[in-house]
This record gives structure tokens, sequence and C-alpha cells, in this order.
């Protein structure tokens, strides 16, 4: 029986790795090349745990399961997490308009509320697409400068409330807010009421540079000539990305989650599991910073996060089981290379 596992699991890694390297992936298998770290946990027990590929093209430094990855996206669990604190110790309300906190803001932000910013229902206006527009790509980015582009809008997307957008923008505002309130950076904040207390002693959030994070992979992406090129993005806003973390302390917030903690109010870790909704009280998948959708036959919250040529995937299950992809390559499938994976180790249903 335990060979047959064994077997099992070394056959899910193949079949990863495999998933990659299928046509539409162009990255070529070797040494030098960009790579991922995963794991999968059930409860306290890890049951694989792995790494391959260099940090940064061109240099040798492998990444192991201690390096740390721009997780992007995955960050907004942590902006959730912030708001929802504030709000616990009554120093904000979910139901706060945002110019409450924001009075520089258009009118218009009268209607959008906390708590629409936290569930993308906000209809707020995108930040990144006008700098991309203008070529600011590869560009230094201030918060600011993000800030002075919303405050140019005239209107919001759609009716704050009535439906579901997708907003890095509205995440981007909520670190502000936490910022006005808090009296202190996102990043700040986070180190003292988050990830110190927690432990997470390789976490952070990235608000300027150079980047201070030892032992990070850089991200890559490929070029139509199927050259795999370095990305450096040096885009100081917060809220919406920029957390750097690694597998190890990821799978200390999943213990969280699942089990509390002398540092969180059990109140705030009940409140950022729940889903969201829209303002005529239809439920909305995307939660306080996670996505409440399904892995195989098991409910999971789940977000991935791709900036910066990285790209990762977050899933854990109330069940008591959890899986990470943190890859330093933004062409990666990480649904493809975790989701089977994990469902080889859990079982496909409950």
């Amino acid at each position: 029986m335990r060979k047959d596992k064994s077997r099992a699991l070394l056959a899910a890694v193949v079949l990863g790795v495999a998933a990659w390297l299928t046509p539409g992936h162009t990255l070529a298998a070797g040494p030098g090349m960009p790579g991922c770290a995963w794991e999968v946990h059930r409860g306290d027990q890890v049951l694989l745990q792995g790494a391959y590929g260099v940090r940064r093209v061109g240099a040798p430094a492998p990444i192991t399961v201690d390096t740390a990855f721009d997780i992007a996206s995955v960050s907004k669990q942590f902006t959730a997490l912030s708001i929802v604190q504030l709000a616990a110790q009554g120093r904000l309300s979910l139901d706060d308009p945002v110019r409450r906190h924001l009075p520089e803001l258009p009118a218009y932000f009268d209607r959008i509320l906390v708590r629409h910013m936290i569930w993308h229902t906000g209809g707020v206006p995108d930040y990144i697409r006008p700098l991309f527009k203008a070529g600011r790509q590869t560009a230094r980015v201030s918060s600011q400068e993000a800030l002075q582009i919303i405050i140019n809008t005239d209107k919001p997307v759609f009716e704050p409330g009535t439906r579901y957008k997708y907003s890095n923008s509205g995440y981007f505002l909520l670190a502000q807010i936490v910022e006005r309130v808090s009296g202190q950076s996102m990043a700040a904040y986070a180190q003292a009421h988050i990830f110190g207390p927690l432990g997470m002693r390789d976490t952070r959030y990235v608000d300027h540079y150079p980047n201070p994070v030892g032992r990070r992979a850089n991200g890559h992406r490929t070029l139509p000539d199927g050259t795999v090129q370095v990305v450096e993005i040096e885009w100081e806003p917060t809220g919406d990305g920029q957390v750097f973390t690694t597998l190890k302390d990821l799978r200390r917030w999943m213990q969280v989650l699942a089990h509390g903690h002398p540092a969180m109010d059990p109140r705030v870790l009940a409140m950022i599991k729940q889903p969201g909704r829209l303002d005529d009280g239809q439920a909305q998948a995307y939660g306080y910073g996670l996505q409440h959708v399904k892995v195989g036959g098991h409910d999971v919250l789940m977000h991935e996060g791709g900036w910066s040529g990285t790209i990762s995937r977050f899933v854990w299950s109330p069940q008591g089981f959890g899986g990470i992809i943190l890859c330093n390559y933004y062409e990666a499938d990480v649904e493809r290379l975790l989701d089977p994976l994990l469902l080889s180790l859990v079982g496909d249903k409950p």
C-alpha cells in the first residue's frame, strides 16, 4: 500500500510538470530556467513539498521551498483582513462611504462603500490600464500617482452594489484607507498586526524600491522569439498586491484560518471566510480577498495572482487541507499544475 501511494505521488508530480510543458507553454525544461515551489498539506502534516528551477535566469541560485515570491493578487486577503480588523476595533465601518476616509476622491465615491470595494462591487475605475497605455509598465509608479488617476475620473464603471467586476483599484484604495485610519503604511500595519504576531517572518508588503526582500524569485516572461526574459516592475501601490512570502508562511496562515490564533480576533477570522453579496442580497463567490469555489468536489477558498512575471495559486479548504504553488514564470498554468496534484493526495470528493 505504501509503495502504491509513493508511486501515485510520483506520477502526480510528473503529470504536473508535464502539464506545463504541453503545447502553448514555451518554457523549456532544463538547468538555468525559472520554475516553481509547491506544497500540499492536510492539517499540520505536509503531504508533498518541492521546488525546481532558478530564482533568476542567468544566475545559479536555485528555487527552494524557502524562496520568497511576489504573490500579487493573493495579497488581497491580507488587505481585506486589515480592514476587517479596523472595523472590529470600531475605527471604521464596512458601511462607511469611501469618501469619509479619502475625501479627495470624486463625489461619486459617496455612493461607494468600503464593503463594496472588498467584494469588487463598487465599480471603481481601473488605475492600471491608463498606466500601461502610457507605457509605464517598467517605470517607477508611486501610490500618489495611482491615486491621482482615480481622482481624475468622473463616474463609476457601474452603479455601486449592483454587480461584480474584479477591481485592483478598489483594493488599492482599501490600503489607502488602512493607512489613513491607522496612521501607518500598509506595510507597517500588516507587519505590526498580522505578519509579526502570526510569526510569518518571511512575509511583507513591498512599497519601495530597491526591493528589500532577500532570497526572492525574480519574475520571467517569454518573448515572441522564445527568449525567457527577467521582468522587473517597480510599482509602489499596495493593497491589490505587493506581498512577498514563502510556502512556509502561507501554510502558517492557512493554519490560522483553520484553528485560529491568540493574536487574531475570532470574529475577524469568521468574517473573512464569508462570501460577499450585492446590495439586493444576492450572494457572490468573491468574499474578503478570497473566492469561494470548488476544486473537484471540495468547497474551497482560493485566489490566484499574477504580476511582474510571477504567478501563484492559493487553495484552502475548511475540511482541513490546502495547496500552494508559487512560480516565477508568468505563463505557468498554476491551476493545471496544482489542482490535480492536490486532488491526487486528498481525493476528489469530501
